[in-house]
């Protein structure tokens, strides 16, 4: 899997475009200033030769053991590649916990699919227990093709199921905007 991106957002769904600039909304509608979009971030992983956050935040990347590659328009160094058991680590903190809402987005491209039971591929996570407010992730499986009963089963490419939750999963939690680019 590559990765290129990645963006958290405590505010409503944006669209971040290819040049990594400020997001806009899904209509491509300017209604905030950049300043007001700066502040909306609580972290910005551009991976253009770093793995720095820049929102401001400082929730920089502290443990990394994925392959830096080329990104989708071709730049050296502008994405990384995990390939299973390779992953990027992030320190907790007050700007990665919000209270209510958060918007996740990131762009990547897939390249195999975990053959283990259960299928589970995490493209990002915060915690293990999705059903505690404040716990996030991003992830794809074959689940719902076995109607959420794919372990022992063979994996199925063709139906990926790629999805986020965010501490809500009993039904009582709060919401998560996703938007997740496949290349």
């Amino acid at each position: 899997m590559c990765c290129s991106l990645i963006v958290f957002s405590s505010c409503k769904k944006e669209n971040i475009s290819s040049n990594n600039s400020l997001p806009t909304n899904i209509s491509g509608e300017t209604n905030r200033t950049s300043s007001e979009m700066q502040n909306a971030l609580v972290a910005w992983y551009t991976f253009n030769g770093d793995v720095l956050d820049h929102s401001g935040h400082a929730n920089n990347v502290i443990f990394n053991n994925a392959t830096p590659t080329t990104g989708k328009n071709g730049k050296p160094n502008n994405a990384y590649y995990f390939n299973g058991s390779n992953y990027m680590e992030v320190a907790n903190s007050t700007s990665l916990n919000p209270a209510s809402q958060i918007t996740l987005y990131t762009v990547v491209k897939v390249g195999g699919f975990y053959q283990g039971t259960c299928h589970g591929n995490q493209i990002l996570i915060k915690g293990n227990d999705v059903k505690t407010n404040g716990v996030y992730s991003m992830a794809f499986d074959d689940g719902r093709y076995y109607n959420y009963n794919q372990c022992f089963q063979p994996v199925q490419p063709t139906k990926q199921n790629f999805f986020a939750r965010y501490g809500d999963e009993d039904g009582s939690g709060t919401s998560t905007g996703a938007m997740l680019f496949i290349i």
